[in-house]
């Protein structure tokens, strides 16, 4: 009888028993438990358990009843086991960060873990593609069909048969066959490497760090950009804190970030001096392009196509070089007022004493808002967003050039022609955002934060996303014009 479970009593005529809940288990199977061991549908199990509704639909990033952030249930749990639960939310670790360096809109599971009846939450960290303890890649899909894994949230989907496939039915590892499994929850023997993991996101919690762009740092458009930034934010956390990223397990395909720390300033930014650094940089790359003698002129109307609505920067042909492209983009980023030729379709690269007066956009000239930093990190960050600009009309210009020119043919009613420029289209509206200075002030591909060090002394990171660039590649972040 010893080795019984011991059962205790909850709150409602539930019972439970904390010998089923190990170190690190995360919520999703701590509930799941007690659902079976009750016969509890999700609906009763959500009342009674954390005394909150279900919600019908939750369309938002974090779901409102998610696993990640344990604010609606904390109030609200019943009973010792329905508190054993609480820290099974990942952001009983880490707080606020927990929604965003982790994701709920799947349960992700190792195979192994849960075959002992065991999921952690950390499991949900996008940067985290291995299970710390097996070594094995982490699932989102059912071993069976391959069906997607309901969200790791308080669901009906989810919870109407705990761990078992809302597909074919099937249970997600041996211990999930639909029925108490008390004699294979036993969980799994050592959890040293996630104790570790959870040791590092326990020191990011006590960081006072203020990042307001967090939410819009996304290195390039596509379908996972999301996962990507999670991602970026996991490893620029962990070089602030001064603790390395992940031993193993990290997904060698996503680009790693690079960064620069300095310490805030008081003295206000000097229009004068940044105009003149901002213009040093841009006789920089226009000797750079080749650009810079008096005789070297180009009609904009010929080489570009600017968007009514956003003034998002394209070119007309394929073959337009991207370093000229990226030059367009930045200047009309940055400059309140280009020269009046690159609006009305001529544009004259002079040398500098013939240069119309430039006059930066306020947000650029202020960078950043809310603390003042020295011209030199200023400048700095200004030559990394040109970088970024270059690496954009790099990836468009990979990107259209399989498809020929689609709205110069003469046969425009070719289906070839036809499904080229509607992929052209589609292209174009992933990609606006990146070309267009009115909806991107600065790139996306740029991002930094502040937080307070010693004795109330403030620094900012500069981040970004470590690019491959040739002979424009800036390794150490620094090189590049002083």
């Amino acid at each position: 009888m010893g080795s019984q479970p011991r059962f205790q009593s909850l709150q409602g005529g539930l019972v439970g028993c904390l010998r089923w809940m190990h170190p690190l288990e995360g919520a999703y199977t701590r509930t799941a438990k007690i659902a079976l061991v009750n016969a509890l549908d999700s609906r009763a199990l959500g009342e009674l358990l954390y005394g909150s509704r279900l919600l019908p639909n939750s369309f938002g990033p974090v779901h409102g009843r998610s696993f990640l952030y344990g604010a609606w249930a904390a109030s609200r749990a019943q009973g010792g086991t329905g508190q054993s639960a609480l820290p099974g939310f990942l952001s009983s670790l880490c707080g606020g960060w927990a929604t965003v360096i982790a994701s709920d809109a799947r349960l992700r599971f190792c195979q192994s873990c849960a075959d002992v009846g065991y999921q952690s939450a950390l499991f949900q960290i996008d940067a985290l593609s291995r299970c710390p303890l097996h070594g094995e890649r982490l699932r989102d899909t059912c071993p069976h069909c391959d069906a997607p894994t309901p969200r790791y949230a308080l669901t009906v989907e989810g919870f109407q048969s705990p761990m078992q496939c809302t597909a074919c039915g099937g249970g997600y590892a041996s211990a999930w066959d639909g029925t108490a499994c008390f004699e294979r929850w036993g969980g799994p023997l050592d959890v040293r490497p996630l104790q570790r993991l959870a040791r590092r996101l326990q020191a990011w919690e006590s960081l006072a760090v203020q990042w307001p762009t967090v939410s819009s740092w996304i290195d390039t458009p596509s379908p996972d950009a999301a996962g990507r930034q999670r991602v970026h934010v996991f490893q620029a956390l962990g070089m602030l804190s001064g603790l390395a990223v992940l031993d193993h397990g990290q997904d060698s395909r996503v680009s790693q970030v690079k960064s620069s720390c300095v310490p805030c300033q008081r003295p206000p930014p000097r229009q004068r001096e940044r105009v003149a650094i901002y213009k040093s940089i841009r006789r920089h790359i226009m000797r750079r392009l080749g650009l810079a003698g008096r005789g070297n002129r180009f009609t904009f109307s010929e080489v570009f196509y600017r968007q009514r609505v956003n003034e998002a920067v394209v070119p007309r042909r394929s073959s337009c070089p991207a370093p000229l492209h990226a030059l367009v983009i930045w200047i009309s980023r940055c400059e309140a007022r280009p020269p009046a030729p690159l609006l009305q379709g001529l544009w004259p690269l002079a040398p500098d004493a013939d240069e119309p007066r430039v006059r930066l956009r306020t947000p650029l000239l202020l960078w950043p808002i809310d603390v003042q930093v020295s011209d030199n990190v200023w400048g700095h960050f200004v030559w990394r967003s040109f970088l970024e600009d270059l690496w954009t009309a790099r990836q468009w210009q990979a990107a259209v050039r399989p498809l020929g020119e689609p709205f110069d043919q003469a046969d425009r009613e070719a289906p070839e022609v036809k499904a080229n420029r509607a992929t052209f289209l589609e292209l174009l509206t992933a990609w606006t955002p990146r070309l267009s200075p009115l909806m991107e002030t600065f790139s996306s591909g740029l991002s930094h934060f502040t937080w307070e060090e010693g004795r109330g002394q403030r620094q900012l990171c500069l981040v970004w996303t470590r690019r491959f660039e040739g002979a424009w590649h800036d390794e150490s972040g620094t090189a590049g014009p002083e």
